[in-house]
């Protein structure tokens, strides 16, 4: 998308005034979406007309307004630096959040702004177009109505981002990408019940990465689908392989993103890489983040209970992290809860993080469900949650995320740790 305007007066102010700063604002309509959907498109027409105004208001012959996209306004400002563009960002939202009378009804709306300046190494106004628009969607992720300035931090995250996005398209394809596998123990004999399944890639060029930086770049890319399905087929081949070995009668847990779920056909797929392996329902769990539940819960309900029907178990990951877990519960037909790290961390000299970890138990009991208890690290904390009742544990103490291989010879040592 060109914006000739916009170009033309960053290539005469890169002639004439080369030293002197070139701010973008970029301001995006928050939930316009669901305005349009509530009361209408020509109430929404009338809301962006009126936007518009009140942004030549406030700019004035101080820059220029250009609409960007359906709800979206990108304002340059030559010869303005990054602190004045922010004075001026923060004008504009406050603007936008005055009441808007139409004739048909009053409209309240908020703006998400972010803003970059130029001559910060910016090569051309695409490039300072994307760190406007990356700003922007900062301040979305920081609860919107607000005004976010670029930073070089924010500079680093993108140029990581575009970099990995790059490679991670290839990884698959170069046979980058591998699964390590932790074991899950059970509290009453120490014995093993099952391996979680761990993406890990090493790149060719950049060496190990950590999962933290890829898996949201996937996301971002939408590569979670065409990765997901990877796992799952690796992990159900190495789950048959164990099987077949006679090494133990144990399951492998394989995570589970909300764009896989969201995909209408996603328990088909689960059944369909199962049978090609010829694994028993019992050998694979699915672990789900209430992030998965969220994007589309009628979808994501079908599928679980496919799913369950089958015999697969389904595990609640990071389970009290989000907003409404409990209500989840209800719901949906969950196997197991995992109780997150964060909160395993300080037990047991914590006395909220006690208080947690025993609710969690307690509810998974009363709900005839399965508890595990992840990030367990010290014997303290083992014997801690054994006291409380958890019904299993995966951590350090227990064991470290290990290659296929090496999970074979661990199994077999006699002098393994219970």
């Amino acid at each position: 998308m060109r914006y000739p305007v916009i170009e033309l007066l960053l290539a005469e102010h890169a002639a004439n005034r080369a030293g002197e700063s070139f701010s973008l604002v970029f301001a995006d309509i928050d939930r316009f979406h669901a305005t349009n959907e509530a009361m209408g498109k020509e109430v929404g027409d009338q809301v962006i007309l009126q936007l518009a105004r009140r942004l030549l208001e406030v700019v004035g012959n101080r820059g220029t307004v250009a609409r960007y996209t359906g709800d979206e306004f990108v304002i340059a400002l030559p010869c303005v630096g990054s602190d004045e563009a922010a004075a001026l960002a923060e004008q504009v939202r406050q603007a936008v959040a005055r009441p808007m009378r139409l004739p048909s009804c009053e409209v309240m709306t908020t703006v998400s702004v972010g803003v970059a300046s130029y001559p910060q190494r910016v090569d051309d106004i695409g490039e300072l177009l994307r760190r406007a628009e990356a700003s922007m969607s900062r301040a979305k992720q920081l609860g919107r109505d607000m005004v976010y300035l670029y930073s070089e931090q924010d500079m680093r995250r993108i140029e990581d981002r575009r970099m990995l996005g790059m490679r991670l398209r290839g990884a698959l394809q170069q046979g980058e990408l591998r699964l390590e596998y932790q074991p899950q123990i059970r509290s009453s004999d120490q014995a093993v019940i099952g391996f979680e399944a761990l993406l890990r890639w090493t790149s060719a060029e950049l060496g190990r990465i950590s999962p933290d930086r890829f898996i949201p770049v996937a996301e971002g890319l939408g590569l979670m689908p065409e990765l997901g399905a990877w796992v799952l087929d690796r992990a159900c081949a190495q789950s048959r392989q164990w099987l077949d070995a006679g090494l133990g009668d144990f399951f492998v847990a394989v995570n589970v993103s909300a764009q896989q779920i969201q995909r209408g056909n996603f328990a088909e797929l689960v059944t369909a890489a199962r049978e090609r392996h010829g694994l028993p329902a019992d050998r694979i769990e699915l672990e789900l983040t209430e992030s998965v539940l969220m994007e589309n819960m009628e979808r994501a309900l079908s599928s679980i209970h496919q799913l369950s029907a089958s015999g697969v178990k389904i595990a609640f990951d990071d389970f009290g992290t989000g907003y409404s877990s409990l209500s989840y519960l209800r719901q949906f037909q969950v196997d197991k809860l995992k109780i997150d790290k964060s909160f395993v961390h300080d037990l047991p000299h914590d006395s909220n993080s006690v208080a947690i970890a025993s609710t969690v138990i307690a509810i998974g009991h009363q709900l005839q469900m399965e508890v595990v208890a992840e990030g367990v690290e010290t014997p303290e904390q083992r014997r801690l949650l054994i006291e409380l009742g958890c019904d299993a544990l995966q951590g350090y103490l227990l064991g470290y995320p290990m290659s296929a291989a090496a999970v074979e010879s661990w199994l077999r040592d006699p002098r393994r740790p219970a």
